[in-house]
C-alpha cells in the first residue's frame, strides 16, 4: 500500500524520532509538521524518508494535520496516516493493517483504525491493557476514532472540507470522523490491530489514574466539547461526553482546583458564544 504520514510535534524529543524509525520504512514519505517554538530539524534529519516543516509557533493540532495532508495531495498520495509524536508501532501489527485496508471492498469506507494500547504510570510501573488483540469482532464501525494511526482517504479529507483548525487542539479528530459520518462515509476499526499511545501529562500515583491536564487544556476540552454538543448533539449523546464532564467537574471539586474550574467555565462559555481559535485571556 503506498501511503504517507503526517506526525505533528510539539517540543520533541529522541524518542518523538524513535517512535517515528518504528514505522516510517513501512511508509513512502513522513511528514513532520512542527509547532514548536524551536527549530528541530537535528532531530528531523535522523529520519531518512522525512520532510521537516517548521511552523515556529503552536498553530494548533488542526492546521498542522492539514498541512501535512496537503503536502500528501501535493505528492500524489491517495491515503494518509495521521500520528502524534508519541505512538508508535510494532511493525507486524502495521504490516496486518495495511493488508487488511487493501483487502477492503467498501468504498465508502473512508478512514481505518487501530485500537489502542494506553500507558498509564503507578508505583508499579507502566501499565498496558495487553489484552486488547484478544476480541471475538473482526472490525466495527465507530462513530469517532483517535488520531493516531487513522488511515484516511484524502480525497475525501479535501472534500468535506479537512480537519477543523479552530477548534486548535482536542476534539479535532472527533469532529473530522462526526462529518465523515454525515456525509454518508464510514470509519473501520480494526479490533485486532493494537499501537501503542501514551497519555499526555500523566501523573504517576499509588494507583493508576487519568491524565491530569494543565487549566489551558481544560479550556479546549469543555469548549470543545461543548462545540460538540451544539454542532452535533446526536454523536454527543451516544459517545460518553456527558460522563466525562461530570466526572472532571467532580474530580476538580474534591481536589479544590478552583482555578481548573474557572478555564472549564470560560471554555463553556466561548462554546456557547462560538470563540474559536486559540485560548486567550
Amino acid at each position: 500500500m503506498n501511503f504517507c504520514a503526517v506526525v505533528v510535534w510539539y517540543n520533541p524529543d529522541y524518542q518523538s524520532v524513535k517512535n517515528i524509525l518504528q514505522y516510517n520504512s513501512l511508509c513512502s514519505k513522513v511528514f513532520i509538521i512542527d509547532n514548536s517554538s524551536n527549530d528541530n530539524s537535528n532531530l528531523a534529519e535522523k529520519i531518512q524518508n522525512a520532510i521537516y516543516y517548521p511552523n515556529f509557533k503552536n498553530l494548533g493540532i488542526g492546521t498542522a494535520l492539514n498541512q501535512g495532508c496537503e503536502q500528501g495531495l501535493i505528492n500524489n498520495f491517495e491515503w494518509c496516516m495521521t500520528m502524534d509524536q508519541d505512538s508508535s508501532w510494532n511493525k507486524n501489527d502495521l504490516n496486518e493493517y495495511l493488508k487488511l485496508i487493501e483487502k477492503n471492498s467498501d468504498q465508502k469506507i473512508v478512514s481505518f483504525a487501530p485500537i489502542h494500547s494506553n500507558e498509564i504510570k503507578s508505583v508499579f510501573g507502566d501499565v498496558r491493557n495487553k489484552n486488547l488483540k484478544k476480541t471475538k469482532e473482526d472490525s466495527k464501525f465507530p462513530d469517532k476514532v483517535m488520531t493516531s494511526g487513522n488511515i484516511i482517504n484524502l480525497q475525501i479529507w479535501q472534500k468535506i472540507g479537512k480537519f477543523n483548525s479552530e477548534l486548535f487542539i482536542d476534539e479535532v479528530d472527533h469532529e473530522f470522523c462526526y462529518r465523515l459520518k454525515n456525509n454518508g462515509y464510514k470509519i473501520c476499526e480494526f479490533q485486532n490491530i493494537l499501537m501503542i499511545h501514551t497519555l499526555g501529562y500523566v501523573k504517576r500515583t499509588f494507583l493508576p489514574r487519568p491524565c491530569k491536564h494543565s487549566g489551558v487544556r481544560l479550556y479546549y476540552i469543555f469548549r470543545n466539547i461543548f462545540y460538540i454538543k451544539k454542532y452535533y448533539p446526536n454523536y454527543f449523546k451516544k459517545n460518553g461526553y456527558k460522563k466525562y464532564m461530570i466526572i472532571s467537574f467532580i474530580q476538580k471539586f474534591a481536589e479544590f482546583k478552583f482555578k481548573d474550574l474557572l478555564y472549564i467555565l470560560q471554555g463553556i462559555k466561548s462554546a456557547k458564544n462560538d470563540i474559536l481559535g486559540p485560548y486567550n485571556k
